[in-house]
């Protein structure tokens, strides 16, 4: 195949994954977008949170998306790389299970990861990318199972790098999961709470029937929660880290 001809096919695989621009990113659409489009989403995603935090929680949010300091274990953004690849693994060990369940999103484990940092976010808030538009990357493609495991380890190389003094900062807030698989039952745990609550038996995420409107609301909403805070505290609950004194 020509280089032409892959990018196009690349178009057309991006152009299937993002059916519409301003929905939430799966990982799994995340992982096929180019590098700096990676950075770019999740930079839009901080933004968001950012500009929804006030007085000491904005001041709290500005140092999680600090750079890693010298002589700090673990970053707000190392915590949440790590937490995106052990999501990642959840969501494909998942997909194999059950193909019709719930695909996590990148919002999920931005939101999660903050609010077990001790970030409390405005009610309903959720980290949004707006008008995001992905560049398609021939190059990549859906991370199989043993591609995601191979990434919790670089993520993990990469969280826990060392960086020289000058100076020591440590951060007051909590710390990721010690545990991969304690880390990677919640975010199973996480799909599973996104049940059908209509008595049609249907799947939440499937797309909508004909002559059916669409149900724009979140995926929480329409499996029967208030809140994304009362869908992450059913995971809790549902999962071996009901022990995590964030749960």
């Amino acid at each position: 195949m020509g280089r032409m001809a892959k990018v196009l096919a690349g178009a057309i695989c991006v152009s299937l994954l993002f059916p519409s621009v301003g929905q939430a990113m799966e990982i799994r659409q995340f992982d096929v977008i180019g590098d700096n489009d990676q950075i770019k989403f999740i930079d839009q995603l901080a933004q968001s949170v950012e500009d929804a935090s006030q007085g000491d929680q904005l001041a709290r949010v500005k140092r999680f998306f600090l750079a890693k300091q010298p002589g700090e274990e673990l970053s707000g953004m190392g915590r949440f790389e790590l937490n995106l690849a052990l999501a990642r693994i959840a969501d494909i060990e998942m997909a194999e299970k059950n193909p019709k369940a719930r695909r996590l999103q990148v919002e999920d484990v931005m939101y999660v990861t903050l609010e077990r940092n001790g970030i409390l976010l405005p009610k309903n808030f959720r980290p949004v990318a707006v008008n995001f538009r992905p560049t398609p990357s021939p190059r990549k493609h859906p991370m199989t199972k043993a591609e995601a495991v191979k990434g919790l380890e670089q993520s993990k190389a990469w969280a826990y790098r060392t960086v020289p003094p000058p100076h020591v900062f440590r951060s007051a807030t909590g710390s990721g999961y010690s545990d991969s698989q304690t880390g990677i039952a919640f975010f199973m745990a996480l799909i599973a709470v996104a049940v059908a609550v209509d008595s049609s038996g249907g799947s939440s995420s499937s797309g909508p029937s004909a002559g059916i409107p669409e149900d724009n609301r979140p995926w929480w909403q329409k499996d029967g929660f208030n809140t994304f805070h009362q869908a992450v505290t059913a995971a809790c609950l549902g999962s071996t880290t009901s022990a995590h004194p964030n749960c």
